[in-house]
């Protein structure tokens, strides 16, 4: 692993150790009706979520980019809950934000998709009556796409629909982006194509290293994060239009290219809203299209009597 790393000009983990190893920090979470969810994995990881909740009887799970964490639900989570009567739940992937895990890697390369999975069929095993839906902003739509690919399986917990906002679903379109709250990232190219070539020859023993750092202030000065190249990879799923098109869940595209919004054909499932290239991902016409869409689903969520409206409790959940 050190002869990887020095023979493509990248540090040594040696000299990275520590960002791998950094405790997650604390998120702040305002509003008055907001609780903090947690859900223990198999494997001992707890991935925790901001839930701003209504006694509704539904529920939007938003995935975020590379990079960021649920603390985009200060700036939204209020606005989105209003627009579409739903619950809503920030989720925190392993490895972000307050959810445990090493800072930017992963085992597996279904490893999000796994930790999701978990997350749903808790949340559908405690409020069987209500659709949930699935947001992916920038990078955490591959996380969805990768989600809806199993959509067909038996044992797959049942999703209702899939929104992909401001999708970033190609390696080029990554290293040319920023995070989500503007940090942009460091990229070891070398390294990055030395691990592609890997890849390309099916060797995959490299794909723990990281390729991407950023650099992100704290309460004690800038910090640096490091991104292994299978954790990004995984964000970026082979084929994704190609997912979207054949899942039989009714997709939402919200894009600000065009050229990449017409690869989702539009059909009776699949919706396409292309918005100014210049608008935020959470402006005003994002969430008068969230509130149109969500509305198909909410008005099918009829409750029978013995189903109690939705209650945000436990709020330590385990999927084992």
């Amino acid at each position: 692993m050190l002869g990887v790393g020095l023979g493509t000009g990248a540090p040594t983990l040696a000299r990275n150790a520590r960002f791998e190893t950094r405790t997650s920090e604390v998120i702040p979470i305002v509003g008055n009706n907001t609780v903090a969810r947690t859900f223990d994995l198999p494997d001992s990881v707890a991935v925790y979520g901001t839930q701003y909740f209504l006694p509704s009887r539904g529920t939007i799970i938003m995935l975020h980019g590379l990079g960021a964490h649920d603390a985009i639900a200060i700036q939204t989570g209020d606005s989105l809950r209003r627009v579409t009567g739903m619950n809503i739940l920030f989720l925190d992937l392993r490895g972000n934000g307050r959810s445990g895990g090493a800072r930017g890697r992963i085992r597996h390369d279904a490893q999000y998709t796994d930790d999701l999975t978990g997350v749903v069929r808790e949340l559908k095993r405690a409020n069987p009556s209500g659709p949930v839906l699935l947001v992916g902003v920038r990078q955490g739509a591959g996380t969805v796409l990768a989600f809806a690919a199993r959509a067909r399986e038996p044992e797959q917990p049942r999703v209702q629909g899939i929104a992909l906002l401001d999708p970033i679903l190609t390696l080029d379109a990554l290293q040319a982006a920023g995070t989500q709250d503007g940090v942009a990232f460091t990229w070891h190219t070398r390294r990055l194509r030395t691990q592609q070539l890997l890849n390309a020859a099916g060797l995959h023993f490299a794909d723990r290293l990281p390729v991407a750092y950023q650099r992100a202030r704290q309460f004690d000065g800038p910090i640096a994060r490091n991104f292994s190249w299978r954790a990004i990879r995984t964000l970026l799923p082979n084929d994704p239009w190609a997912i979207a098109n054949d899942t039989p869940l009714p997709v939402l595209l919200i894009n600000r290219q065009s050229f990449a919004a017409a690869l989702l054909r539009r059909t009776d499932q699949h919706e396409v809203e292309p918005v100014p290239a210049d608008a935020s991902p959470y402006s005003p016409i994002t969430w008068r299209i969230l509130e149109r869409w969500t509305a198909q689903f909410s008005a099918d969520a009829v409750v029978p009597n013995i189903i109690l409206p939705y209650v945000p409790i436990p709020l330590s959940d385990t999927t084992r």
